[in-house]
């Protein structure tokens, strides 16, 4: 498991989530879901389509290794679990908000 400093931390909203944001902001912008409602509801429900697809990838793989390599499994159920929490706190959060 990776851990960050909070130095580090900080870095990395700076560097990569915060211009990833205005990218997605102005992309929402562009295609007209700006004026149709909550931006942050429209980014988090992208983000929500978007994880389906590992999600489904290494539920494939995971049943493709079956016994054959147990290692490998193991690690890509560790990355499933990940995502599928990933997805289920992106869900979690979608419930709290209102339309």
């Amino acid at each position: 498991m990776l851990t960050r400093s909070a130095g580090q931390s900080h870095q990395h909203v700076e560097t990569e989530f915060i211009p990833f944001a205005a990218h997605k902001i102005r992309t929402l912008s562009l295609t007209g879901v700006a004026q149709k409602g909550n931006i942050l509801k429209a980014m988090i429900e992208e983000d929500l389509i978007a994880e389906r697809i590992p999600i489904e990838s290494y539920r494939e793989m995971v049943a493709y290794l079956g016994d054959e390599d147990s290692t490998a499994r193991r690690m890509l159920e560790e990355i499933l679990a990940s995502e599928e929490e990933h997805a289920d706190d992106l869900s979690s959060l979608l419930v709290g908000m209102k339309d």
